[in-house]
């Protein structure tokens, strides 16, 4: 099931390929996957994914390159450059 914001489950692995419509304004999503908690921020420039101190690793993949979401961190997707990385 896709997500307008370019949010997508497949094989156990939350996916993100931003595609997040201009007209929509910045928005917030709690999100609740294999019982840890993730915060979405996102926008037509950027989404951020940060996932919940006490959370275990979460594998996701950003635009088919795949990451472990470490307690605390934070993966950044930006529009048009394609850039994305973790902090």
């Amino acid at each position: 099931m896709r997500h307008y914001g370019g949010v997508d489950f497949e094989d156990g692995v939350l996916q993100f390929d931003l595609a997040w419509p201009r007209e929509l304004p910045r928005t917030r999503l709690s999100l609740m996957f294999h019982h840890q908690q993730l915060q979405l921020d996102g926008s037509a420039q950027v989404v951020a994914l940060r996932a919940a101190r006490d959370t275990q690793g979460v594998a996701v993949a950003a635009r088919g390159r795949p990451f472990m979401l470490e307690p605390g961190a934070v993966l950044t997707i930006r529009a048009g450059s394609g850039a994305v990385a973790i902090t």
